[in-house]
């Protein structure tokens, strides 16, 4: 697959211009690494992560790594309902 195909895919078509500076042109390196990436200009953690797993998905590997998979940010509604519950206990004692 076309690198420039494959950025617009996965979502990344921004950094096409980079691989194309790079003469990552042709096809998608299955080798890629992070380090490539960084020096490549990819600076999101997200970006090269996302670009990690589709590299993954080309060369067949149904096997993701599980540094990919990050949990949900804490809930902010759960932090309201702490706060509200501590005021409401300190009021009504």
């Amino acid at each position: 697959m076309n690198v420039g195909d494959w950025l617009r895919n996965i979502g990344l078509g921004q950094y096409e211009a980079a691989f194309r500076e790079n003469e990552i042109e042709s096809e998608v390196p299955p080798n890629l690494t992070a380090e490539d990436l960084k020096e490549l200009g990819v600076a999101i953690l997200g970006h090269r992560r996302n670009m990690l797993a589709a590299t993954m998905e080309l060369s067949g590997s149904s096997a993701a790594p599980a540094t990919l998979t990050m949990p949900p940010p804490p809930s902010r509604h759960h932090k309201g309902w702490a706060a509200t519950q501590t005021s409401s206990q300190a009021g009504g004692a």
